[in-house]
């Protein structure tokens, strides 16, 4: 087999870095090195030949992320810091309190990496094998927008607490979602483009190739006036708020829509 050229893709270095952080994890639960340096040095060793032998072989990495194995991924990676929170929540023992606090926020923003990466690879390849039907801008719902990221910084710093070992009390709860509220006021409105194709709708925002909304996942097409409004489901969540005068022949982008999203 010709080697070759490694090249700095996120997904293979992500999958490098998972790898890296189970080795060390392993090492601290079972030592194996003389410290903690030597078993980290080894560790990078480990991921540096990983993501050497990863990018052998692109096409087995197209296939991990169009089978969404990253999830699996993620998933694994995370099972330590939820068993970690929930030795605090239910004061029993699972065996994870002995791992730092090192490996287990290492394995979660590994595992969380590899995901982002791996979903943002399976967006190009599908954008890449199929033809745009339709294109609109669009924006989220304000309302949406905010719940969602109350409950998701009041979620994070209770998950954040339990995982270092202190119960989330009110107090805890109540200002993160303090926070959460502070956070939401002052951000602004997000804007994406949504792109139609035959098998899914494509939103498209300014930090990557977007993300893949099935069709099985629009609860419905609402035209208002000069506006689509584009209904989702679980776990989307947003209500996409299109601005039909920005195109030239509005009826024909929002038949083009509905066609799609009959297709499936």
């Amino acid at each position: 087999m010709r080697l070759r050229i490694p090249s700095l893709h996120g997904l293979s270095i992500s999958l490098a870095a998972l790898a890296a952080m189970v080795f060390y994890t392993l090492g601290a639960s079972y030592p194996t090195f003389n410290s903690a340096q030597s078993s980290l040095v080894a560790a990078g060793f480990l991921g540096l030949v990983v993501w050497l032998l990863v990018e052998q072989w692109p096409e087995q990495q197209d296939g991990f992320a169009q089978r969404r194995y990253y999830l699996v991924a993620a998933v694994a990676a995370a099972i330590p810091a939820v068993g970690r929170a929930a030795e605090t929540l239910f004061s029993t023992t699972f065996g994870f309190s002995e791992l730092g606090l090192f490996e287990l926020f290492g394995l979660l923003i590994a595992g969380a990496l590899v995901a982002g990466y791996g979903s943002a690879r399976r967006t190009t390849l599908f954008r890449a094998a199929r033809t745009a039907e339709a294109s609109l801008s669009a924006t989220t719902s304000r309302r949406r927008e905010f719940g969602q990221i109350v409950v998701s910084s009041t979620v994070g710093v209770a998950f954040a607490a339990a995982v270092l070992g202190g119960e989330a009390g009110l107090t805890t709860v109540l200002g993160s979602a303090l926070a959460g509220v502070v956070i939401a006021l002052f951000s602004s409105r997000t804007r994406v483009e949504l792109v139609a194709y035959d098998d899914g709708l494509v939103a498209v925002d300014s930090n990557g190739p977007g993300s893949i909304v099935p069709w099985r996942r629009i609860r419905r097409l609402e035209r208002d006036g000069d506006r689509l409004l584009i209904h989702t489901r679980v776990p989307w969540l947003p209500t996409y708020r299109c601005d039909l005068s920005e195109s030239e022949n509005p009826g024909t982008v929002v038949d083009s829509f509905q066609r799609c999203r009959r297709h499936v």
